[in-house]
């Protein structure tokens, strides 16, 4: 179901159910509930906001491009850390937390669905091999606030399942892709603006 506001006198779509497509954090008191519809003020709780870029700092509220991921590019991230107990755990998580990518070879009309394991080596039957894997596959979407705390809702670029919440604590064991620094930066310093404005 749509979302939508008013920002400059002008009905705005801001987003679909719990997702903020096409609204920044920072841009909560930049548009006016309407009747029947989320307010991204009153409902931080429940909702999540399009990831801070930098190459997008300048567009208003509803002119965003959607580009799937929570509706904006997801900021590309990767285990950097030396805590072995949080790399374990990470992978567990990520090894029993599967979806789905979908595999097309359109000369024979054949379409496969095998296990996306966010990055790691999981099960995917005996006639499925790894070729050049990448585990570098996580991506920060979008931010929201829950239970008192900021977090960055974390997606695979491979199959684009959101699939956890990180915190900053958490975040303290990733680092950006070089492109990513400023956009890592911004996710970083609007994480801490939540906390200190909603508790």
């Amino acid at each position: 179901m749509g979302e939508y506001a008013k920002y400059n006198g002008e009905e705005i779509k801001i987003g679909t159910c719990n997702e903020m497509y096409y609204l920044r954090y920072d841009q909560r008191h930049l548009v006016t509930p309407i009747s029947g519809n989320v307010d991204p003020v009153k409902e931080i709780n429940s909702i999540w906001f399009r990831a801070p870029r930098n190459d997008e700092k300048d567009i208003a509220p509803g002119e965003f491009e959607y580009y799937g991921y929570c509706g904006s590019k997801p900021i590309r991230i990767y285990l950097n850390t030396k805590d072995e107990n949080y790399t374990n755990d990470l992978e567990n998580f990520c090894l029993n937390n599967p979806d789905i990518v979908q595999l097309k070879n359109e000369k024979m009309g054949v379409l496969v669905n095998i296990n996306c394991y966010h990055g790691y080596k999981g099960e995917n039957g005996e006639n499925v091999h790894y070729n050049g894997w990448n585990s570098n596959t996580l991506g920060i979407a979008a931010i929201g606030f829950r239970e008192g705390r900021a977090y960055a809702l974390i997606c695979c670029i491979a199959c684009g399942h959101t699939f956890a919440k990180f915190d900053l604590d958490d975040l303290k064991h990733f680092a950006p892709f070089g492109d990513d620094r400023e956009n890592f930066d911004m996710v970083i310093q609007q994480m801490i603006e939540m906390e200190r404005n909603e508790i």
